[in-house]
């Protein structure tokens, strides 16, 4: 008797103990977008449940496994279908490594408004493996305080993050853990955000926002 009640009591050691390692394993696994307040831009199964071609034809864009992919011609960019103000914006980002140019191109349009052509006005966080974290306005757009960087990236073919932060025109940008950039006085301060193609193949996944007060 004493026998088996110590067994059944070391299989419920056993269970217990497996439990607790289970559940810190849980606990060291990455929060869901939705779980910090974010909300994947990430389609489901096509680019048109979220995103709008501008410029671009429609087959310049796809999506396989969570990841939209452009070809990279021609100039152009995918457009979010709605406007933001004040958010945090997170994606990662990296170029097919295969016969890639060094300064191979792309960047994350920042309140685009005005109509749409190959380079709208809004902000730009560049992405051009050079050069990339920089931040300036084109077609007419303005920023203050932001800088011009070089050598940040991470070897083509590796996944980068950004984290974009966008409050009442003022911006900072964190670049693989490291906040390099910033400025204020955006102008525009509102509009959509959008995803550049130019020239060379790019991916981007883990795309979500978080719209702020």
């Amino acid at each position: 008797m004493h026998k088996s009640i110590m067994q059944r009591s070391g299989k419920w050691i056993l269970v217990i103990v497996v439990t607790a390692v289970l559940a810190g394993s849980a606990a060291l696994l990455p929060l869901k977008a939705e779980d910090e307040g974010f909300r994947s831009l990430v389609p489901e199964q096509d680019i048109s449940e979220l995103w709008v071609p501008e410029v671009t034809p429609a087959e310049s864009w796809s999506l396989k496994d969570g990841v939209i992919i452009s070809t990279g011609n021609p100039t152009g960019y995918l457009r979010s279908e709605k406007k933001y103000r004040n958010y945090i914006l997170k994606v990662d980002w990296r170029y097919k490594p295969e016969g890639a140019p060094p300064d191979a191109n792309s960047g994350i349009f920042l309140s685009i408004s005005g109509p749409p052509q190959r380079l709208p006005k809004c902000i730009e966080t560049q992405m051009q493996q050079l050069t990339a974290g920089s931040v300036f306005g084109l077609s007419g757009a303005k920023i203050t305080g932001a800088k011009r960087l070089k050598g940040k990236a991470r070897p083509i073919g590796e996944w980068n993050h950004y984290e974009i932060t966008v409050r009442d025109g003022n911006l900072s940008l964190v670049f693989n853990g490291e906040k390099v950039n910033e400025g204020t006085g955006m102008d525009p301060a509102e509009g959509h955000i959008g995803l550049q193609s130019e020239g060379w193949e790019v991916h981007f996944r883990n795309i979500s926002i978080k719209e702020l007060p």
